[in-house]
């Protein structure tokens, strides 16, 4: 699937993302991109971040005999890694977010 096809997309799948990593990773805009074209690549490039440290940690637990299990955080995203902050629980991408310590700045 082209790049340009999932951006026209309401809601790309895990596997579509997957499939595109490559990309979705290096893809530019021949023209100026509408917001909601910028919007659309950068969501994507975050979901694309997300699953790849979900594969990344659960290949460590696999590695290690673990079981793994998805959990859906305070901050909205499912992990495997939850992180406790003083706000509920996140995943690792949005533990500065969600701590205290970026409070204030």
């Amino acid at each position: 699937m082209l790049i340009t096809d999932l951006l026209q997309q309401a809601q790309a799948t895990d596997q579509e993302i997957l499939d595109s990593a490559y990309g979705i990773e290096n893809f530019t805009f021949d023209t100026i991109p509408s917001p909601a074209e910028s919007k659309r690549l950068r969501q994507m490039r975050n979901r694309l971040d997300e699953l790849k440290a979900m594969k990344r940690v659960a290949l460590r637990a696999r590695v290690a005999g673990k079981q793994t299990r998805m959990v859906l955080a305070d901050c909205g995203h499912y992990t495997i890694e939850v992180m406790s902050t003083s706000r509920g629980s996140s995943c690792p991408n949005c533990y500065d977010r969600m701590s205290n310590l970026t409070e204030g700045r």
